[in-house]
């Protein structure tokens, strides 16, 4: 009778130990599984952290070219006023290119005049 008990006893432990056994390679799995999903998390930060650095760059470019972009508006303006002031400055000098001219033909009037008279 004892050896009956301890081998119904032995038999549950072994059914027991069978079940643990099952159960130990279902969690295997899921550690599997798990250590699957935290390389692919992994993987995922690494991706964001090379974006991350990616959109720093990007940043720091467009804050260089927002800066340029408003010099250059600065220089634009300026050229604009140096053009205007060379404008203003060119059209005088017609005016008195024109006016050195009408003097110039004025006087070789005068000087052909000058010469007709005393050819006489």
């Amino acid at each position: 009778m004892e050896n009956e008990l301890l081998k119904q006893i032995i038999d549950k432990l072994s059914a027991m130990d069978n079940r643990f056994d099952t159960i130990d390679k279902r969690l295997d799995n899921f550690d599997k599984r798990f250590d699957a999903m935290d390389q692919r998390f992994n993987a995922i930060d690494e991706r964001f952290n090379t974006m991350d650095k990616r959109f720093d760059t990007l940043e720091h470019k467009v804050d260089h070219i927002s800066e340029q972009v408003g010099k250059n508006s600065e220089d634009i303006t300026q050229i604009k006023e140096n053009q205007t002031s060379l404008i203003a400055g060119q059209q005088r000098q017609d005016k008195i290119l024109e006016s050195l001219a009408i003097r110039s033909l004025e006087q070789e009037t005068d000087i052909r005049n000058l010469n007709r008279v005393n050819w006489k």
